[in-house]
């Protein structure tokens, strides 16, 4: 992107000097605005590496016998899903596509995402079927207080 501004200061003397400083403002502002919305990516997805208390998602009562659930907390989103007793946790968002997992189906004691059929193992979102080659994170839960809490797994 660098190289690219630099570019647009050694455009030709027949343009307008206007169109050069609008193109590298336009150029910074974009720099600007996407460089932030990765960072703001980058510290969602880092806040659960680091995170080692129990936090509260979703009270107990509204979380439905096999139903795929989205819970979120700071942004991000999450996968909720009671089996009987358990309760899994998972990030709700496919890593394949991005897809909402809390859309998919479940089959058996996996997931499947809507958009390209990726399915992921509750118990450790390991990846049973592709295109995903990348595990789904999985959190550990625990309920307490009529609300359902997860963390990090340590």
């Amino acid at each position: 992107m660098l190289l690219r501004l630099v570019d647009l200061r050694r455009k030709t003397s027949d343009e307008s000097s206007s169109t050069r400083v609008s193109g590298t403002r336009s150029e910074i502002f974009w720099l600007f605005h996407y460089g932030n919305l990765h960072l703001r990516q980058q510290c969602r997805a880092n806040e659960w590496a680091t995170r080692r208390d129990f936090v509260a998602v979703l009270p107990e009562s509204v979380l439905k016998e096999n139903k795929p659930t989205r819970a979120v907390h700071n942004e991000v989103p999450i996968l909720l899903v009671r089996r009987g007793e358990r309760v899994f946790a998972l990030a709700e968002t496919c890593s394949h596509f991005s897809g909402p997992l809390s859309e998919g189906k479940l089959e058996g004691d996996s997931i499947v995402c809507p958009l390209h059929n990726s399915t992921f193992a509750l118990e450790d979102g390991r990846v049973l079927n592709g295109p995903a080659v990348h595990p789904q994170p999985c959190l550990e839960v625990r309920v307490r207080g009529g609300q359902i809490e997860v963390r990090k797994r340590v």
